[in-house]
């Protein structure tokens, strides 16, 4: 339901607003895949993949310079659905203009100027899920080129309520930068996760890869190889293969 553009309401199932790269549209991503650690609620929150059942009011004040969400999910509803309900929540500061769909962009392949700064909560009794994040694209070389930038940091701490969730860090760093009008972007990625408990062990992700848009986001293939390290134990190699192709 949208009342203007300071109002809108969503209900259903939908991505619970605890950052930007959860809330971003799978089909727009800019490596492969979300980052390895920004659902990582799902599986004890019985989850679909960041995804909840809810109501949600959104809204683009102050000339769309601004963006607020703020959900009111099940959550875990406990025995008998005594549990209070899940709350979530998240403001962006936008100074070119806000993005207005539902879901955001992983990347614009370098055509648009975006920039976003955000902040993001999500609490259910003594769970609690806090964000902070930064998206900036920019055109370059008389918008023949461009690049692209994200960094997204989480705290989790699944409290007495979520046992199966530790207190930890996460991190995300992303960038591209692209080429031939925007048709060719190598990137990089790299991922961390710091566990408050020193005796478990920490882990890190990086990958360097790139992307061959044939028609944006409808048609594209991207080819990725990256690194996983576990403190103390083996790194192991991945390498990664996508063809993306919709019809719409």
């Amino acid at each position: 339901y949208t009342q203007n553009d300071a109002f809108k309401v969503d209900a259903g199932m939908m991505l619970v607003p605890h950052s930007r790269n959860g809330g971003q549209s799978a089909a727009t991503l800019l490596p492969v895949d979300y980052g390895t650690y920004t659902f990582l609620a799902s599986g004890p929150t019985a989850e679909r993949v960041g995804r909840d059942y809810g109501v949600q009011l959104r809204g683009y004040p102050a000339k769309q310079r601004l963006e607020y969400r703020l959900a009111v999910t099940q959550g875990i509803r406990g025995t008998e659905a005594t549990n209070p309900m899940r709350v979530s929540g998240r403001v962006v500061y936008y100074p070119f203009g806000a993005e207005t769909g539902f879901f955001y962009a992983g990347t614009f392949q370098g055509t648009k100027k975006q920039v976003g700064i955000g902040g993001s909560f999500d609490a259910q009794k003594d769970f609690r899920i806090y964000s902070a994040d930064g998206f900036v694209e920019l055109p370059t070389f008389n918008k023949t080129q461009g690049f692209t930038v994200q960094a997204n940091w989480m705290r989790y701490d699944g409290g007495t309520m979520i046992a199966a969730l530790p207190r930890q860090n996460t991190w995300l760093l992303e960038a591209g930068y692209h080429l031939f009008s925007h048709r060719l972007t190598p990137f990089v990625q790299y991922q961390a996760r710091d566990f408050a408990d020193a005796a478990t062990p920490d882990q890190s992700h990086r990958q360097v890869g790139a992307a061959w848009w044939m028609k944006g986001h409808q048609r594209n293939l991207k080819i990725t190889v990256g690194r996983l390290q576990v403190a103390g134990g083996p790194t192991r190699t991945q390498v990664l293969a996508q063809l993306q192709i919709f019809y719409f």
